[in-house]
């Protein structure tokens, strides 16, 4: 959906300043979530023509069913010369990218108090801070301090200051909290994320590396390219870890 959602938007941007746009599609084409994603994106953007590029009909299951919805499908055959990247080339490919988008424009440090700007992309964010009564019991079944609580109206977010000393600890948790989604976090798990920073209306200002988030001040740490963050609303927190550019960590959407 995110994936759709931007995609959307960028032609919608591409066709308010004029001139032929073409929309290169990522190469996942098979499992239903790839499916979905094929066949969403292209009824969102309502194309022209639509190119299918393949060696031995690995997008006929998608051609089919656009040809059905009334597109004007071209199929024609991968070129030989073009190697086939695997999961290693892939990720070193976003590595140099992010190297070169960030460590080539240069990185200027800020931060951001959370009373001024929200954070999306997660369950963190929505609620609001645990009074210290619930706090103290989660501590005592934990055996270890809280370094954060917050309580929505469908989930509870904890981040504790270590990994708990009961085995039972998140067994308990979410019985205490039955009719909630809980999620666990330990302190310094948003270091490294790489986070989108957006204006007014969800629009695209920059992206960042997040450093840190200081839970008693309610402010975070973050560095980015973008001199000047007077308006920035939104930090929307992304799944990627980077660590001197290189990704080590890729985490599940919602982990937090």
């Amino acid at each position: 959906l995110p994936m759709i959602t931007g995609t959307l938007k960028l032609v919608s941007h591409a066709k308010r300043v004029g001139g032929t746009i073409l929309v290169d599609t990522p190469g996942m084409v098979h499992g239903g979530p790839a499916r979905a994603y094929q066949l969403y994106a292209i009824e969102s953007i309502s194309p022209d023509v639509i190119v299918a590029l393949q060696r031995n009909h690995e997008l006929s299951h998608l051609t089919k069913q656009l040809k059905a919805l009334g597109y004007d499908v071209l199929e024609l055959p991968a070129s030989p010369w073009v190697r086939q990247r695997d999961r290693e080339d892939r990720r070193a490919l976003r590595e140099r990218a992010f190297y070169n988008y960030f460590a080539k424009r240069g990185l200027v440090d800020h931060t951001i108090s959370l009373d001024k700007v929200a954070i999306v992309g997660s369950f963190m964010g929505s609620g609001c801070r645990a009074p210290p009564e619930t706090i103290q019991v989660i501590e005592s079944i934990a055996g270890c301090r809280v370094e954060y609580c917050e309580i929505s109206q469908d989930a509870v977010v904890l981040v504790l200051e270590e990994k708990p000393r009961s085995k039972d600890f998140y067994a308990s948790v979410r019985s205490a909290f039955s009719d909630k989604t809980v999620k666990f976090a330990v302190r310094g798990f948003e270091r490294g994320l790489v986070v989108g920073l957006l204006g007014e209306k969800s629009s695209f200002l920059d992206i960042g590396i997040l450093k840190s988030i200081d839970f008693k001040a309610m402010r975070v740490s973050i560095s980015t390219p973008l001199r000047n963050v007077e308006q920035v609303r939104v930090i929307k927190l992304g799944c990627v870890r980077l660590e001197e550019y290189r990704e080590v960590e890729k985490l599940e959407p919602g982990f937090i």
